[in-house]
């Protein structure tokens, strides 16, 4: 009389649940890579430009004279930063344009600035560019 356990140890059972298993966890892992999200932005572009902003954030935008300014830029130019991180390109053409709107306003304002609120112009479009490189809109000073 063969009991179970001699059943078990004699049979390929726990071999081919083991494949089976085995082939399950491939099947899974592979299916990410087949049928992942496909990046919207190039990543070494993004890698490339985003020193630049965070300059612009932190250096650039603190030489501002109009404190109120300053605190708007630095968090519009922090929410680019984050959309770049995180391949939202509607958030960084929809920060883009709200910078625009804030330097078009400041610049008539403030002449002393000018230097400042030409860099943020040129890190702009070169967001721009990797964000929407068909279709980029140009920021112009």
């Amino acid at each position: 009389m063969r009991t179970l356990a001699t059943v078990i140890k004699s049979s390929r059972l726990p071999l081919r649940i083991g494949t089976m298993v085995v082939i399950a966890f491939q099947l899974v892992a592979c299916a990410d890579s087949v049928t992942g999200v496909r990046r919207a932005m190039d990543r070494d572009a993004v890698d490339n430009v985003m020193p630049a902003v965070t300059d612009a954030r932190r250096r650039v935008a603190s030489g501002l004279v109009d404190v109120g300014v300053r605190q708007q830029m630095t968090l519009l130019l922090s929410n680019v930063e984050l959309a770049l991180t995180s391949d939202d390109v509607d958030a960084v053409q929809k920060n883009l344009t709200a910078l625009d709107q804030l330097l078009s306003a400041y610049r008539a304002k403030s002449q002393a600035d000018r230097p400042e609120v030409s860099i943020v112009y040129t890190v702009m479009n070169a967001v721009s560019k990797i964000a929407s490189p068909v279709s980029s809109p140009t920021f112009v000073e």
